[in-house]
């Protein structure tokens, strides 16, 4: 994580002044979980991909201001939440959170744990089904945490929600995903 943030700082300082490459770098760096993020609270991979181009290209068009943000991961998924709800606006609809096959195309069944396990691809559908089968909100906060490596503090900021109720999401997200694999989706490691 400390590499990360190097890496991302100095991707920011050449973003600052102006070099595409570091913002097409820094873009690799987030695009697909901003993507991901989006694609949870739309329900639209066309809108989804739209909003986290409209956020990068602000930040690209604030680029003299971008040294002055403190948590740049934050920001982004900040941003994008704030992003897609204008999107739902527009549209006039509320994001239809409790259809899961809508987010299908959207999820990156990727799991990143210990060098030391095997996990199959028989292992990781069941993961993801069981994660699917989370309730919307629970399955966000969820994703943030285990897929993207955000603190909890950070997915509180981001969902606007309190600390504790983070926490509880994943517990209730952790008892669900363990009681739904035990229950018959077997995973041998």
């Amino acid at each position: 994580m400390i590499k990360q943030a190097c890496v991302e700082t100095k991707l920011l300082e050449g973003i600052a002044s102006g070099d595409e490459l570091a913002f097409r770098q820094l873009f690799r760096l987030y695009g697909d979980r901003l993507y991901r993020f989006a694609c949870g609270l739309l329900n639209n991979e066309q809108e989804a991909e739209e909003v986290v181009q409209d956020v990068f290209l602000q930040l690209w068009l604030r680029r003299g201001q971008i040294l002055q943000i403190q948590h740049f991961s934050t920001y982004c998924y900040t941003s994008v939440r704030n992003t897609a709800l204008n999107y739902l606006k527009k549209r006039n609809a509320r994001p239809p959170m409790d259809e899961p096959e809508a987010l299908d195309a959207c999820i990156d069944h990727s799991v990143s744990g210990s060098d030391d396990l095997l996990i199959t691809k028989e292992n990781l559908h069941a993961i993801g089904k069981a994660v699917e089968a989370l309730p919307p909100s629970c399955r966000t906060i969820f994703r943030l945490v285990r897929e993207d490596g955000l603190k909890y503090r950070e997915v509180a900021e981001i969902m606007g929600i309190t600390l504790s109720t983070v926490s509880v999401q994943m517990g209730i997200a952790t008892r669900k995903i363990c009681a739904r694999i035990s229950a018959g989706e077997h995973i041998d490691l």
